[in-house]
């Protein structure tokens, strides 16, 4: 599954993706990607019967925090575009 936060100029669009078959799973609308809110959204996908084997995401913190807390044995994999763009910030050229 990936997860990211989509952020336009008042909202925040959050996607559920497989991994597998590009199909969005969930979408939210929120004014930022929140722990309470993706908490919720994991444990709705579960109550859903959604196999869960691994998840792609950025490093936000929220979203790390209620994967570890619904999602406890999940692999977390940081997504290799959001380690490219951190890594052109962090260095100069």
């Amino acid at each position: 599954m990936r997860i990211d936060g989509t952020y336009f100029k008042q909202v925040c669009q959050i996607n559920y993706q497989d991994h597998h078959s590009n199909h969005t799973q969930l979408i939210r609308f929120s004014d930022e990607e929140r722990y309470e809110k993706i908490k919720e959204d994991l444990q709705n996908l579960l109550r859903l019967d959604l196999k869960i084997e691994s998840i792609t995401v950025d490093e936000q913190k929220g979203i790390l925090k209620a994967i570890r807390e619904v999602l406890i044995e999940t692999k977390i994999q940081r997504c290799l575009v959001h380690i490219q763009r951190q890594s052109i910030i962090w260095l100069t050229k």
